[in-house]
């Protein structure tokens, strides 16, 4: 095994270690920023409750404009070979425009 691999495979076998507290966020009908990001958090996995959210970084997402993710669905920033800090900060969601209420999204931070 080549150095450059032996290198890539004990990355990706780091253990995830939690920043803190999960983050509860709702998204209404306003574009909404994640709130509280410990500092030192690099990654993060999202929850998308019953509703389906549309989300942007450093510009703001519409109820048609932004990716999409499912009720029911997540947003998996935990690879470590991966530093998304910069993408947490900048992070925002807005409601679909399909939802029926308020989407509700659980956020867990690691380091």
């Amino acid at each position: 095994m080549a150095t450059g691999d032996r290198a890539l495979g004990q990355a990706r076998r780091r253990r995830l270690v939690s920043a803190g507290a999960p983050e509860e966020l709702t998204v209404t009908t306003a574009a909404v920023k994640l709130q509280a990001v410990p500092t030192g958090a690099k990654r993060a996995l999202i929850f998308v409750g019953a509703n389906a959210v549309r989300w942007l970084v450093s510009t703001a997402p519409t109820a048609t404009k932004g990716l999409y993710v499912a009720g029911g669905g997540y947003i998996d920033w935990t690879d470590p070979m991966w530093d998304y800090q910069d993408a947490l900060v900048g992070l925002e969601f807005f409601l679909d425009t399909g939802a029926g209420g308020d989407a509700d999204l659980v956020i867990q931070y690691f380091k």
